[in-house]
């Protein structure tokens, strides 16, 4: 029988924060590296600090690579073997991968290297495993993000309805979550259940789901569905549009 665990928002958000502070590439360091893609000064490796169940394969580390292109920037993570250095991007072959919905850039892929870096985890078969394998892999899928390339950023995760009195105050911090009024708003469906949650199957494998608003372009709210195949700690995702609110803000 399938067993669905639940989460907060709150325990979501403190993960990404955790997650954004180790991945995070200052301006200044940014500004100082090169246009085109170079290897990123920053250590993907060091997300391991915020998993509780969640860690590396020790056959595995993380690398990254960072591109500039003036004041926009992106970037891009790669599980390799320990103990091999990450070969500059011209040594690499190149691969399309999907960035963000409807974003598709090219990628370096180092020699050996795993097709994908979700790849190197393992995790301890609990639901909390599956919550942080969905985490962060958006969260490194956004490696090198800056200005024009963010999105997963602009993300706030519910765990209330927004409109309904005091659960803005109760689970979003101070500008996060809809800041215009419900009649303004077109629902395409309500959830009954705005909790992150995740159910474990009986016969292996996992579904993660949860509720967020970003305010990118438009104000929306967004369902999320990650399924996780057994033994497979790589999500495949989707997201739907459950709402649509007036203009938002652009980077």
């Amino acid at each position: 029988m399938a067993e669905t665990c639940y989460f907060t928002a709150d325990a979501v958000e403190e993960l990404r924060a955790c997650l954004q502070g180790v991945l995070e590439l200052s301006r200044e360091a940014f500004e100082r590296l090169p246009d085109g893609l170079s290897i990123s000064p920053v250590d993907p490796t060091g997300v391991v600090e915020c998993l509780q169940s969640l860690r590396l394969g020790s056959e595995y580390v993380l690398g990254g690579y960072q591109s500039r292109a003036g004041s926009n920037g992106y970037g891009c993570v790669v599980a390799v073997l320990a103990g091999e250095e990450l070969p500059p991007p011209e040594d690499c072959s190149w691969r399309p991968v999907e960035v963000a919905p409807g974003l598709v850039l090219d990628e370096p892929l180092p020699p050996r290297a795993l097709d994908h870096f979700m790849d190197a985890f393992r995790g301890d078969g609990s639901a909390r495993a599956y919550l942080e394998a969905s985490i962060v892999c958006r969260e490194l899928m956004e490696f090198g993000a800056v200005w024009h390339g963010c999105d997963w950023v602009t993300h706030a995760v519910l765990d209330a309805d927004p409109f309904v009195a005091g659960a803005l105050a109760d689970t979003l911090a101070p500008g996060d979550g809809p800041a215009s009024d419900e009649s303004e708003w077109t629902w395409r469906r309500r959830p009954e259940e705005w909790r992150p949650s995740v159910t474990l199957h009986e016969g292996g494998g996992a579904e993660v789901r949860f509720i967020s608003h970003s305010g990118l372009g438009r104000e929306i709210l967004y369902a999320h569905r990650d399924t996780f195949a057994p033994g497979c700690l790589r999500p495949e995702s989707e997201r739907a549009i459950i709402a649509t609110g007036p203009a938002g803000y652009v980077f």
